[in-house]
């Protein structure tokens, strides 16, 4: 599902999710970067590339800190993605709602 084909509910699930991710981000980061993690570090490298947050290449090239920075500019900027569609839909709500409610003109007579 794109970010187009969200509904209110959706949208605000999406946000949601991605608010608590942005808090949890580094830790993962971390736990994919940490040799002693064993099979959670294969889980969180496999989630950060899924998710797009980080590559593979970026995974085996980038230190700790900078890999957390490109993450969390990619999560941001897809929060922002979803606040700008909630925007857009609030405001397509109103223009809605004006012209549904809104009674016809009539003629004066007479």
């Amino acid at each position: 599902m794109t970010a187009k084909d969200l509904n209110k509910r959706d949208l605000l699930l999406q946000q949601r999710a991605a608010r608590l991710m942005e808090r949890t981000l580094p830790d993962q980061v971390r736990r994919a970067y940490d040799d002693a993690a064993g099979e959670d570090r294969d889980r969180a490298r496999t989630a950060l590339v899924a998710r797009g947050q980080l590559t593979e290449e970026e995974l085996t090239t980038l230190p700790v800190d900078e890999a957390i920075a490109v993450a969390l500019g990619r999560l941001r900027a897809q929060t922002a993605q979803l606040d700008e569609q909630s925007t857009r839909q609030e405001g397509e709500k109103s223009g809605r709602s004006e012209t549904v409610t809104r009674p016809p003109r009539t003629l004066r007579r007479g």
